[in-house]
């Protein structure tokens, strides 16, 4: 598997919430948005292509800045599979979708939406998370909806307990366009010329399956 060299991943930026406090900080909610956009359109890619990626965390969302310029790729596909024959037991705990920690049914590419939307509520560290993960079940994590911050209130149906209610990755990065006047941009630094729109590059790297290597 091949990988560009990248400068660390979402958790490392978690840590002490450096995105807000580094060279070139970002709010909050930009954040939040700046990786759902990225992310999403990696997921998008993955899921026409019939890939569920089974293990979505922080840890495995990476990033580089190239002069104020955040762009988020998904990294580590060993959990990955066709969604046409996954259907084992496979990922981190308190980020697994409930059919694949309770079931041994066939995975949709769904599984990665309810990690996601484990992966915002990390973000934001909502009902402390990040210091309770091991008591978290997927039931808790669905019943969290019910008291999300407004920024990311309209992300709840992503915790569905039925696959089938959770809106798919394309759904989604409509959801955010429509929360929006415009498309997304990132900020405008002060060294920047003009403001510079996040990149339309999938945001995946290679993939390994069981029968080829995709590269996209």
């Amino acid at each position: 598997m091949i990988f560009e060299l990248m400068d660390g991943s979402l958790a490392d930026l978690l840590k002490n919430d450096s995105y807000a406090t580094g060279r070139y900080p970002l709010k909050r909610d930009q954040f939040i948005w700046l990786v759902l956009e990225h992310v999403l359109k990696g997921l998008q890619h993955l899921h026409a292509n019939g890939i569920v990626h089974r293990d979505l965390k922080p840890d495995n969302i990476l990033y580089t800045c190239r002069n104020g310029e955040y762009q988020f790729r998904i990294g580590d596909f060993g959990s990955s599979n066709y969604t046409s024959v996954a259907k084992t037991c496979v990922g981190t705990p308190v980020f697994m979708a409930p059919e694949i920690k309770h079931g041994d049914q066939l995975q949709s590419d769904k599984a990665d939406i309810w990690s996601l939307f484990v992966t915002v509520l990390w973000m934001v560290n909502h009902r402390q998370i990040r210091q309770t993960a091991r008591y978290m079940s997927p039931e808790k994590i669905s019943a969290s909806v019910d008291s999300l911050d407004d920024e990311i209130r309209f992300l709840g149906d992503m915790a569905s307990m039925d696959p089938n209610q959770r809106p798919s990755a394309t759904e989604l990065l409509h959801r955010l366009a429509s929360c929006r006047d415009v498309p997304w941009e990132q900020p405008k630094r002060d060294d920047d010329s003009s403001t510079r729109k996040a990149s339309k590059t999938p945001a995946v790297h290679h993939v390994k399956t069981p029968h080829s290597q995709l590269q996209w």
